[in-house]
């Protein structure tokens, strides 16, 4: 797994399988294991027929019916194993939020967070933050009434 954490790097055909074959066993296992274990109470039904479900035979299930996008990793290798990026565009908001005590509208929240995920974007696809902010304003100036 470590190889797959290099990005942009090309996996073997074989380590490929090794980790396909692995995680077909492992999700089988999973659902083997929770289907075999006793039924939980439902407090209240949303409809009727329902069963709650354990926390483990549900993220098995999504792993079954999602292999391809879990293991996209794998054949993709413009796509990182680990999720770094994306919890470092998240951290700045929870600090601000953390900092500020919240935000006080959903307005406030968006306005805060659409800036940071554009020049997010921008720095992704590798292009210049202060080009496509630029871009922006030109953009929002031309939009406004003369």
């Amino acid at each position: 797994m470590r190889l797959a954490c290099e990005p942009k790097r090309e996996l073997r055909r074989s380590l490929k399988e090794r980790v396909d074959r692995s995680h077909a066993q492992v999700v089988a296992e999973a659902l083997i294991y929770y289907e075999a274990q006793p039924p939980l109470e439902a407090l209240r039904p949303k409809r009727p027929g329902d069963q709650k479900r354990r926390l483990g035979r549900n993220l098995a299930l999504r792993l079954r019916n999602r292999r391809e996008s879990a293991l996209c990793f794998l054949h993709k290798s413009a796509i990182q194993f680990i999720h770094n990026q994306a919890e470092q565009d998240m951290r700045m908001i929870k600090v601000r939020q953390q900092t500020s005590g919240g935000f006080r509208s959903a307005r406030r929240a968006r306005d805060f967070a659409t800036p940071r995920s554009v020049l997010s974007s921008v720095r992704k696809q590798g292009r210049s933050r202060l080009e496509a902010l630029l871009q922006g304003l030109e953009v929002l100036f031309a939009a406004l009434p003369p």
